[in-house]
């Protein structure tokens, strides 16, 4: 077995290794099924958009500002892979006028998940005392990785959004963006591209 000290060099090499023969996968994956996945993502916004309006009718809801894409921690440790789109207005994480969406990103974690038991069991076999702690921080550390793709999936799709006829209905400010992060942490915006720090935004 590996020593403590060179755990973190051998963990990076192995997960380094499998995500890029993952990503090769998903890749040729993703262009059989290009379609379809767009479509969901796409029509997960335009459902929610839809729901929006009807709460803006009956005035339970304000004026979008912000769009937010989240990825939950808690659902990456649980296994269960979707992504939080939530509708805010100006007050952000204040707005008691609650209205969010999941969106199943199945399509890509589950390459993640195959990953994460191929890195477990190398690092079981090869790092002394290697613990379900350092399990479950390995699959946040590694998580990262699947998340910049998805963040970059949801940004190349913004166009789409802003094109649904439900988005142009939609009550909004004029600057509303849309951010992709963790929930209640830090994130981007990816529509406009302009990085920005903050809870989310």
């Amino acid at each position: 077995m590996l020593k403590r000290d060179t755990s973190m060099e051998y963990l990076s090499y192995s997960m380094a290794e499998q995500f890029e023969k993952s990503m090769s996968l998903f890749l040729n994956d993703y262009n059989k099924n290009r379609t379809e996945i767009d479509y969901n993502f796409v029509k997960a916004m335009d459902k929610l958009c839809e729901k929006c309006i009807q709460m803006q009718e009956k005035e339970e809801k304000g004026e979008i500002a912000v769009i937010s894409i989240f990825y939950l921690k808690s659902s990456i440790l649980m296994d269960k892979y979707q992504l939080q789109i939530n509708l805010y207005n100006e007050n952000f994480y204040l707005d008691r006028a609650d209205l969010f969406g999941l969106w199943d990103i199945t399509f890509l974690m589950k390459y993640f998940a195959e990953d994460i038991k191929s890195i477990y069991q190398k690092a079981v076999h090869h790092i002394a005392r290697f613990s379900y702690a350092d399990y479950q921080e390995l699959k946040m550390q590694y998580a990262e990785a699947y998340h910049f793709i998805l963040q970059k999936f949801c940004q190349e799709r913004a166009a789409e959004v802003i094109n649904l006829a439900s988005y142009q209905a939609m009550k909004k400010w004029e600057q509303t963006i849309i951010t992709y992060g963790g929930f209640m942490d830090k994130g981007v915006c990816i529509f406009p591209v302009e990085p920005m720090e903050g809870a989310g935004v």
